[in-house]
């Protein structure tokens, strides 16, 4: 956590999202580990017996944002979903993780469970750790499934150290409203992927 908050497109950010945090639910996070300053905390463990070592979102999200949790529930599917106020109005913000042994037909199931239970007439963002490489899929079903509800893939190059994509990020957001990059760090095999809206 001491280097993330030295990351400085991290700091300017008003939202972060994280998955595999490999927190468990007894795990208590002080102001101290927080990078945000003065923000609200989002998270989402596994349960015991639920194989604790992996897995667990995490959204922080500055307090003046006005983060509210969304009232969803799909079973099988790790993700945090909150509402917050930007520069452009409300927007919904959905961080979501697909285990590498969850089957991807069973995994776009249940993204057709999430996806209709948001409010879609509010501007949405689905961010994570999707394990499923867009380099060598890139005509992966997904990215069909999320077309037909309206969101475009904005991620276009290596999201890993191993040049793989797993790291999507999908939006109704028009493009010249909204920008993407992604910054290779140190700390982690994932690279950091930040998105902006543009005012």
């Amino acid at each position: 956590m001491p280097d993330l908050k030295h990351e400085r497109i991290l700091q300017r950010a008003t939202a972060l999202c994280f998955v595999e945090t490999f927190l468990r639910p007894i795990d208590h996070l002080s102001s101290a580990d927080l990078i945000l300053p003065s923000c609200d905390v989002f998270r989402a463990e596994r349960q015991p017996g639920e194989n604790l070592d992996r897995g667990g979102i995490m959204i922080q999200a500055r307090r003046p944002a006005n983060p509210v949790e969304m009232d969803i529930t799909v079973l099988g599917l790790e993700f945090k979903a909150i509402t917050l106020q930007t520069c452009r109005g409300i927007l919904n913000l959905i961080a979501l993780y697909r285990r590498p042994l969850q089957s991807p037909t069973r995994f776009l199931s249940l993204l057709r469970q999430l996806i209709p239970a948001i409010d879609r007439t509010i501007p949405t963002i689905i961010v994570g750790d999707f394990n499923i490489n867009l380099i060598e899929s890139p005509e992966h079903p997904i990215l069909t499934l999320m077309d037909d509800y309206g969101f475009h893939q904005m991620v276009a190059e290596p999201t890993t150290d191993s040049q793989s994509l797993l790291g999507h990020a999908y939006t109704d957001i028009p493009v010249p409203k909204i920008s993407i990059t992604v910054q290779d760090c140190y700390y982690s095999d994932h690279d950091i992927v930040s998105l902006s809206m543009l005012t």
